[in-house]
């Protein structure tokens, strides 16, 4: 089969800035990372959330993290603070795992992990603030910024 007639899924591909790669008939799931701490952001189409990290070392040849899905919340994120735009990154146990820049009047909805959570809103225009808030399991968690 021509590779113009092939799913791009089993096409010779770049993962992640590494190499290129073909596996034939079956389809890829491997990505490629710098030596370094990493961070794995799972979610689950039924609501769930899983964060972890792990560090890849650069005698590692292959490196299978995994990160252990639970119920999460929704986060419903109203920013209309003194900037014009702000970078707002969301936190749980010190992982940043969700960033945007977002120009104000903007309302966002984040799924995040149940517990305590960080929102942390910087610009060049105002004075970093950070939020912290609990966040309950199965509920819409409304945070002004």
């Amino acid at each position: 089969m021509s590779e113009r007639g092939c799913s791009r899924r089993f096409q010779r591909h770049n993962v992640g800035g590494g190499h290129w790669h073909v596996h034939g008939s079956r389809a890829c799931n491997d990505f490629q990372a710098l030596p370094g701490l990493r961070t794995l952001v799972a979610f689950a189409a039924r609501g769930q959330i899983g964060l972890e990290r792990f560090e890849v070392r650069p005698s590692d040849l292959s490196v299978t993290p995994s990160a252990e899905l639970a119920p999460g919340a929704l986060l419903r994120i109203a920013f209309d603070g003194p900037e014009e735009r702000a970078r707002i990154a969301l936190a749980s146990r010190d992982i940043e795992f969700a960033a945007r820049e977002t120009p104000r009047g903007v309302v966002l909805h984040e799924l995040v992990p149940a517990g305590a959570i960080e929102v942390r809103v910087t610009s060049v225009d105002a004075v970093p603030r950070t939020i912290r808030l609990e966040t309950n399991t199965g509920r819409v968690e409304r945070v002004d910024v």
